[in-house]
C-alpha cells in the first residue's frame, strides 16, 4: 500500500486523523483511532478495515513487525517523525503506531448465543474506562455480549485502552432500550437489574438460567424503564461504611457469580 511521507505538524492530513480523539469526529467520519500493540493487533484480528496507518521507526518500542502487518492492511500508510507521532498520540508514552479503522456495525440477529445466554446491558455510563473494564471482565467472564444504550461511545480511546482491545473481538452492541428489551424478550432471557435499593442478595439470584444484568450509572441508576421491565432486582450486599461500588466493580461481582454458580451445576 503507498506510504506517504509527513514532516509538518500542521499537515492537513494529521489535523483531519486528529478530528478522531473527540466523539463528534469519530461520529461524523464511522472511523476511530487505536493505539498500543495489543489493541493494534486485536483491531487485526478482528478483521476490522484499516483506513490508514501511521507509523514513527524512531519512536522507542516501535514494533517493525506489527507496522508490516498494519502497512499491509492499510488503504494508506504515513511515516512521520516524533514531532509530529507525539502531536497525533494520545499516550504518555507511544510506541510509534496507530491506526484509524472503520467502526463495524454488529447486528443483534448475527450473534451466536450460547444455551443458557448470560448478557450485560448498560444504561447511561459515561466514565469510558469503565465501560472499557465492564466489556474486559464480561468477556473474560464468558458472556456472550454487552448492550450499551447512551453513555459513553464504543471507541473511546479510553474505553479500547481499558477493555485491552476485547471491545473489536467480543460482541458489543449499541442499542436502544426498547428495542434491547424486544431481543432479550424474544430470546427467553431473564431480566436482573441491579439497584441498591432491591432486597434480593446477588448470590440468590438464578445466575446460571439464561439471562440479562442491567447496569446503570453510578449516578442516576437503573432508568424506570429498566426497573419496570425487571424480572427481578438484585443488590450486591456491602458491609462496610461505604453506601456503593463503581460500576464496574458491581459489574465484575455479578459476572463472577454468575460463572460461579454456572461451574456448580456442570
Amino acid at each position: 500500500m503507498p506510504v506517504t511521507e509527513i514532516t509538518s505538524r500542521q499537515n492537513p492530513r494529521l489535523k483531519q486523523t486528529m478530528r478522531l480523539h473527540e466523539r463528534k469526529g469519530r461520529a461524523a467520519a464511522g472511523q476511530f483511532l487505536v493505539e498500543g500493540r495489543l489493541e493494534l493487533e486485536r483491531a487485526l484480528r478482528a478483521g476490522l478495515t484499516c483506513a490508514e496507518s501511521w507509523q514513527c521507526p524512531e519512536q522507542a518500542g516501535y514494533d517493525s513487525a506489527l507496522a508490516g502487518q498494519l502497512a499491509t492492511a492499510a488503504a494508506e500508510t504515513f511515516r512521520v517523525p516524533k514531532s509530529v507521532f507525539e502531536k497525533l498520540s494520545r499516550r504518555e508514552n507511544p510506541d510509534g503506531l496507530a491506526a484509524v479503522f472503520t467502526a463495524p456495525e454488529i447486528a443483534p440477529d448475527a450473534l451466536t448465543l450460547k444455551p443458557a445466554p448470560l448478557i450485560v446491558v448498560l444504561e447511561g455510563v459515561e466514565k469510558p474506562g469503565n465501560l472499557g473494564a465492564i466489556i474486559r471482565s464480561a468477556e473474560i467472564a464468558g458472556a456472550d455480549a454487552v448492550i450499551v444504550s447512551g453513555g459513553a461511545d464504543l471507541y473511546n480511546p479510553h474505553v479500547i485502552r481499558n477493555s485491552r482491545g476485547l471491545v473489536f473481538t467480543f460482541p458489543v452492541l449499541a442499542m436502544e432500550p426498547e428495542a434491547a428489551h424486544a431481543w432479550l424478550a424474544a430470546h427467553g432471557i431473564k431480566l436482573y437489574a441491579t439497584t441498591p435499593a432491591a432486597t434480593l442478595p446477588h448470590w440468590s439470584a438464578d445466575l446460571a438460567a439464561p439471562c440479562a444484568l442491567l447496569m446503570g450509572s453510578e449516578a442516576e441508576g437503573l432508568s424506570p424503564f429498566w426497573l419496570e421491565k425487571a424480572d427481578a432486582c438484585i443488590q450486591i450486599p456491602l458491609q462496610g461504611s461505604g453506601d456503593s461500588l463503581n460500576v464496574s466493580v458491581s459489574a465484575a461481582v455479578v459476572l463472577f457469580e454468575s460463572v460461579r454458580q454456572r461451574q456448580s451445576r456442570t
